[in-house]
């Protein structure tokens, strides 16, 4: 359970490898205070590589039908709105908030996880518990993170 991770995650660590976190927000059961609660893991644990990404219902999966069926999906006119499904955009309703709620809070949680402060934070934490590759690679990915939430708007 989550109350192991920060055990296991040394573990990884011992033996030299990186922790790539990956999260995905506006879940059935998120509600804000619980994403709120996930950025703040995030930050504070020794995880060394951070992505955060809005649930997408890809066209062709059981999750897009079943929206689909629901009424919970933004965009439908397909090819047109095939590019609005890239990973990063609000594209249905959200079980426990608004769409408009679910992306402020994506993007206060990227401004908050992608800050120069939080990466750098991140790499030396890395730096002392993996070697010099790890904590470089894994500077370059986060830093990567920060380049496509700047070039999206999210982080100025």
């Amino acid at each position: 359970g989550v109350q192991n991770y920060e055990k296991v995650f040394r573990r990884i660590h011992q033996y030299g490898i990186a922790v790539d976190g990956s999260f995905i927000y506006g879940l059935d059961t998120d509600t804000p205070e619980k994403l709120r609660r996930r950025t703040d893991f995030i930050i504070n644990s020794d995880l060394d590589m951070m992505r955060i990404s809005p649930l997408t219902p890809l066209p062709g999966t059981r999750l897009f039908k079943r929206l689909k069926k629901e009424g919970r999906l933004l965009y439908t006119n397909f090819p047109d709105d095939w590019e609005l499904y890239d990973l990063q955009r609000i594209v249905f309703k959200p079980a426990s908030m608004k769409p408009e709620e679910l992306t402020e809070i994506v993007g206060e949680s990227k401004r908050l996880v992608y800050s120069e402060e939080i990466i750098e934070k991140k790499f030396q934490k890395t730096l002392n518990a993996t070697d010099e590759v790890t904590a470089h690679m894994v500077k370059s990915f986060n830093l990567g993170y920060l380049r496509i939430a700047r070039i999206l708007g999210i982080i100025k």
